[in-house]
């Protein structure tokens, strides 16, 4: 997939399905595409399942329309800004690779850094409050190895983090829509509390206890 390109192509168009997420993807195409933008904006209450965000063949022009229907009767694609920013990331990882002196020049707390060519000894590079962790393969075919393994073509990729899920007060205190790691769509937190009541008497004591809920970007 390549929803930038086909983005930019006037090929896909982007669902917002709230008003942060819509400010966010303004943010993200007035950083990222060259030319200016004009955001052409219906009203803030076509935020929603139906609102799309539509680019321009000039880009020029950032549309935002409630006319999802219209644009899939016209064959255009429809994705997420999830989906969207989801396969950006994933370039985004797949294009940078750095040096080994860059990845000690720039590496931050939290951040891990994977060996991109498997052959080489060093597996990965992990910055931690204490320092900097390097982990090696030690064992190589049918022998050890204990050189560190960094050549001049050596290359390293940013780890990007796994998704984590918070506990269920977390989630309801942030005045988004929630959701359950096993709901397909968020809710409102009184949709929430129904929805338990209703279908997971049972069990609802335990998915509250449990660390398995997101917000809605």
């Amino acid at each position: 997939m390549n929803y930038g390109k086909e983005f930019l192509e006037g090929k896909l168009a982007v669902n917002c399905r709230s008003k942060r997420q819509a400010e966010k993807f303004e943010e993200y195409c007035n950083k990222n595409i060259e030319k200016i933008i004009n955001i052409k904006s219906i009203s803030m209450w076509v935020y929603g399942a139906a609102t799309c965000y539509y680019l321009e063949s000039d880009m020029t022009n950032l549309i935002t329309t409630g006319k999802r229907q219209e644009y899939e009767n016209g064959g255009l694609k429809i994705v997420t800004y999830k989906e969207f920013m989801s396969d950006i990331r994933e370039e985004q990882q797949e294009k940078q690779e750095y040096t080994f002196a860059e990845v000690i020049a720039r590496i931050k707390e939290g951040e891990e850094y994977v060996c991109t060519n498997p052959l080489y000894n060093i597996r990965s590079i992990k910055k931690y409050k204490t320092g900097v962790h390097f982990e090696f393969e030690h064992f190589n075919g049918d022998k050890y190895v204990n050189e560190a393994g960094i050549g001049n073509d050596t290359r390293f990729t940013l780890k990007q983090p796994e998704h984590e899920y918070m506990y269920f007060e977390g989630a309801a205190m942030s005045g988004e829509k929630i959701r359950y790691k096993d709901w397909e769509e968020f809710k409102t937190l009184k949709e929430v509390i129904i929805q338990l009541l209703q279908y997971y008497y049972q069990t609802g004591i335990d998915m509250l206890n449990e660390k398995a809920w997101e917000v809605e970007e």
